[in-house]
């Protein structure tokens, strides 16, 4: 019994530090690219990849009907990453009826999840290429990174918390859902993020500068 409590309070603790960073994870992002207005380092592939993978993930689990408290996150970065892609492609000069009509496809496939319009197969054909598509989304940032010599751009601060959240994640997922697609996706997200995390602080301007 007592176990059974302990246990309860630490999915609680790893639930609410899962969410907690979240509510403004990509804002040192987008703070660095509004401060600099530059783009340098940040592969728009790689935000546009990520953000599919964020919509899809969320979906996913609202029509699953999981806790909220085991993906409450997503709801978060989906609206800061709506914000960052928007940035990105403004700073590198997309014209703003390429911006609106990617936000509109946005809504219309948010609308549609949320009226169950998208049958389940297909949210779970969609999950499928989650993990290959975020982990590509991650490996062209990292190459970016390493190809510019540069993360100026790239916010530390946000790479660390996402590679905590997504660790935090395997162990909520695997003990509230049992759902394997999503553990994986998780498992393979904080490898990733770690190494991106590394490559930051290798490719640091002020490193470069002691260097």
């Amino acid at each position: 019994m007592v176990d059974s409590q302990v246990g309860g309070v630490v999915l609680q603790v790893l639930n609410f530090t899962c969410v907690l960073p979240c509510i403004a994870l990509k804002v040192p992002q987008i703070w660095r690219i509004l401060q600099t207005k530059s783009t340098k380092g940040v592969s728009i592939t790689s935000v546009l990849l990520e953000w599919a993978c964020f919509a899809v993930i969320l979906v996913y689990q609202f029509a699953n009907g999981y806790p909220i408290e085991s993906y409450a996150e997503w709801i978060l970065l989906n609206i800061q990453e709506l914000i960052l892609v928007m940035l990105v492609m403004f700073y590198q000069n997309f014209s703003i009826f390429k911006i609106f009509i990617l936000g509109m496809i946005y809504m219309a496939y948010s609308i549609s999840s949320a009226l169950d319009v998208i049958p389940m197969w297909i949210l779970a054909g969609m999950m499928s290429f989650i993990t290959p598509c975020s982990a590509s989304s991650k490996v062209l940032q990292i190459q970016k990174i390493i190809s510019s010599q540069d993360s100026g751009s790239v916010s530390l601060m946000t790479w660390l918390a996402s590679t905590y959240v997504a660790a935090g994640r395997v162990i909520t997922t695997y003990i509230q859902t049992g759902d394997i697609p999503l553990i994986i996706n998780y498992t393979v997200a904080a490898l990733l993020n770690a190494g991106l995390v590394v490559c930051i602080i290798v490719y640091s301007p002020s490193k470069k500068k002691m260097q």
